[in-house]
């Protein structure tokens, strides 16, 4: 009797769905449910598509626009917020020249090295903001980059975060602090920056489990440290900005693997090749030609100009360059004819 309700059933069914009532193959219910999706969902024109497309970004747009200069109009208010601007200025301003202060300032926070004077006084760091002797003679600053340049970062998925140090770094750093007002001036967020390094000068991480953490003796090798914040935002890329170091420039020496990003130091840099991990002799290359610049800047020198005779610029061959600088120096030093010195 089951059997044929069922069998029944499908005949009503198939005499309903049959090709004489004009519906093909899938029956009433794909028929209903086409004309459906139709009746919900005309089809649109390119012209009105275009037109909703414009006014979701308008409305999105010129909302968010509103609520910028909103929130520019509330903080104009304080504009003394920004560097040189005092109260007294600050109420005799019109609006827009206090919109256009926020504006600015808001820009050089992003775009800008967030102070002119990235480095304190010698007077302030050496001598407390004493007097300062009158035969004290400056020592030159050397500008160190950080990724590729000292160390190489780099992930895996069965090592995780790995941090390489560039061969002989230790040694480099100790024998040239002795001589140079070493800087780490990286365009690497600070985080990330300190935590390396403080590795470089012994620092470790407390522990928040021992009660009884050992003293921690840095090495003191890094004077001071320059992170993005410090860098001139141009062209998508950080740029360090070696005339806000308040250091003269006739003594300051970079040492960047980055074309771009040494571009603002473009006299006064030696360029190196990246490192990405294994053997590497640069700093060993870059010894004797540091303790040269050295004895150039404290005689009263420019090591631009010792720099620009080098060309060192585009060599891989840091020793050889050098090497053949000093002979030509040798050369032009010898007595000329008449028993008399040749000097330049």
């Amino acid at each position: 009797m089951f059997r044929s309700f069922l069998s029944s059933s499908f005949r009503s069914v198939a005499k309903r769905a049959s090709p004489s009532q004009g519906v093909r193959g899938n029956g009433l219910l794909k028929q209903r449910s086409a004309r459906f999706y139709q009746a919900e969902a005309p089809k649109r024109t390119p012209e009105e598509i275009a037109k909703r497309t414009n006014r979701t970004f308008f409305v999105v747009f010129g909302g968010g626009s509103l609520l910028s200069l909103g929130y520019v109009g509330a903080v104009a208010a304080n504009v003394t917020q920004a560097p040189g601007v005092t109260e007294e200025e600050a109420e005799q301003m019109e609006p827009m020249e206090r919109v256009s202060k926020i504006w600015k300032f808001a820009h050089d926070l992003v775009f800008e090295p967030y102070k002119e004077k990235l480095l304190p006084d010698f007077q302030e760091f050496l001598f407390g903001g004493g007097p300062v002797p009158q035969d004290f003679n400056a020592p030159p600053t050397l500008v160190l980059d950080l990724d590729e340049t000292m160390v190489h970062t780099e992930w895996s998925r069965s090592r995780g975060h790995r941090t390489m140090k560039r061969q002989n770094l230790d040694a480099f750093l100790q024998h040239i602090s002795q001589m140079y007002e070493v800087v780490v001036y990286a365009p690497v967020i600070n985080t990330y920056g300190e935590a390396v390094v403080n590795q470089l000068e012994g620092i470790e991480m407390p522990d928040p489990f021992n009660p009884n953490p050992p003293p921690v003796n840095p090495k003191n090798y890094i004077t001071h440290r320059l992170y993005r914040e410090s860098t001139k935002y141009e062209d998508g890329v950080y740029k360090k900005d070696i005339s806000r170091l308040n250091r003269d420039l006739r003594k300051v020496i970079v040492i960047d693997d980055s074309d771009k990003e040494s571009e603002m130091a473009k006299d006064n840099r030696i360029l190196v090749k990246p490192f990405t991990g294994g053997r590497d002799s640069t700093f060993m290359e870059l010894v004797p030609i540091l303790e040269h610049l050295h004895q150039v800047a404290m005689r009263g020198g420019d090591v631009r100009v010792a720099l620009k005779e080098m060309e060192l610029e585009g060599k891989e061959d840091l020793r050889g360059a050098f090497r053949d600088y000093m002979k030509k120096k040798k050369a032009a030093a010898k007595p000329a004819a008449g028993g008399f010195l040749k000097f330049n």
